[in-house]
Order: C-alpha cells, then sequence, then structure tokens
C-alpha cells in the first residue's frame, strides 16, 4: 500500500486518485493494517491482565474490519455501475 501511494504520488497523470479504485484499497488495507497491527501484537498480554480493555480492542478491531468491508463494497459497487455503463453503450 505504501508504494502504491508513492507512485501515486509521483504519477504525473491527469487521473483523480480519490476516485480511483486502487486508492480506496490500497486506503482501505492501510487504515486496517494501521489500526490492527498493535491490537494482534499486545492482544494475549492484554487480555490476560485487563479483561475489559481486551474487550475494547476486539471492539476496535470489528470496528475497522467494518470499515475496511465498507471501503471494498463501495470499491465493488463503482465497478459494476461502470461495467453497466459501458454495456449499455455497446
Amino acid at each position: 500500500c505504501i508504494s502504491f501511494f508513492l507512485y501515486s504520488i509521483k504519477d504525473e497523470s491527469d487521473t483523480i486518485w480519490m476516485d480511483h479504485p486502487a486508492f480506496i484499497v490500497a486506503t482501505g488495507v492501510s487504515l486496517y493494517e494501521a489500526i490492527n497491527f498493535f491490537v494482534f501484537l499486545f492482544y494475549d498480554v492484554i487480555s490476560e491482565h485487563m479483561e475489559e480493555f481486551g474487550r475494547t480492542t476486539m471492539r476496535i478491531f470489528s470496528i475497522s474490519y467494518v470499515i475496511l468491508c465498507i471501503l471494498l463494497a463501495i470499491v465493488l459497487f463503482r465497478a459494476r455501475e461502470k461495467d453497466e455503463r459501458k454495456k449499455g453503450l455497446t
């Protein structure tokens, strides 16, 4: 994802990256990984000593997973709309 972001920054084309499906997928995966890296790294230790905090970290994981799924659904929906428009034009 980081290499994709660096490539999109260096790219000098007229592409609007905020609307590009690959940008949305890379953003979703980056957010998911950034949030959940520490959740999965320290979950065993945290859940053993502080049970309520362990539950809270699992809620954070669940919310970040839902955000990832919503971003993927947006990308798939836009791709389907684009495909339908192509079929309608031909």
